[in-house]
């Protein structure tokens, strides 16, 4: 059973996470600067605990 809790924590937080990166990707350069981001470093920058 915990197995299976665990599966679906990690499918909303995937989901979650998903819809960030979009939301960033969707921004400018200069808005991802103001944010210290550079468009390379996204993904990492969400997804970065679990890779």
């Amino acid at each position: 059973m915990s197995a299976i809790f665990t599966g679906l924590v990690n499918v909303a937080e995937a989901n979650s996470r998903y819809h960030e990166v979009q939301n960033l990707q969707a921004m400018s350069d200069e808005q991802l600067a103001k944010k210290g981001l550079k468009r390379d470093d996204i993904v990492m920058h969400v997804f970065g605990h679990w890779m």
